[in-house]
């Protein structure tokens, strides 16, 4: 008999684990999820369905698995969540630091950038550690608080610590004006 989204659903409710054929169903369709984000690497995409994979055996094992959701849905949630965090974490990479090109010298490649605005950055850097500089980097490369909580791998609450400390800086550095 073939492996369904329903066998694994009662592989978690009799068992409370899942069997091999369960396990490779699950990773057979969660390949064939990761297709769609072909703009990651293939190894990524299957690194992507592993961790998420292990993330539903480690729920289970732990019994923090909720019936609320199938396993499927969960699975696939986790898939699409990895695929977009390396996603992110490659664009970011491509990207580079643009507080770390202001302090180099090098000109940031936006036109409406003037000379003001990048001194004032330099005085905000100078101001902040290296993970607030890192959390106002990937602001102004428009990720949001949770995206950035995820890319480096740290609560949002932490986030919102450091977005604390960094808008002190810009409000010390615009009194000085």
């Amino acid at each position: 008999m073939e492996p369904s989204y329903q066998t694994v659903r009662d592989d978690i409710k009799n068992k409370g684990m899942l069997s091999d054929a369960s396990a490779a169903f699950l990773l057979k369709k969660g390949l064939m999820k990761a297709q769609e984000y072909r703009a990651i690497s293939h190894e990524d995409r299957e690194d992507a369905v592993q961790n998420a994979l292990l993330a539903l055996l480690t729920k289970i094992a732990n019994g923090e698995y909720d019936d609320t959701y199938s396993p499927a849905t969960y699975f696939f949630q986790a898939v699409i969540g990895y695929c977009l965090t390396v996603y992110r974490k490659n664009k970011i990479r491509k990207q580079g630091n643009v507080l770390e090109s202001l302090i180099e010298g090098k000109q940031i490649e936006s036109p409406s950038q003037s000379l003001e605005e990048e001194e004032e950055l330099r005085q905000i850097k100078e101001i902040l550690s290296i993970k607030q500089q890192e959390v106002l980097t990937l602001k102004m490369l428009g990720l949001k608080g949770h995206e950035i909580a995820g890319v480096m791998d740290v609560t949002p609450q932490m986030i919102s610590l450091h977005w604390i400390a960094i808008q002190a800086a810009i409000k010390k550095v615009s009194k000085r004006k």
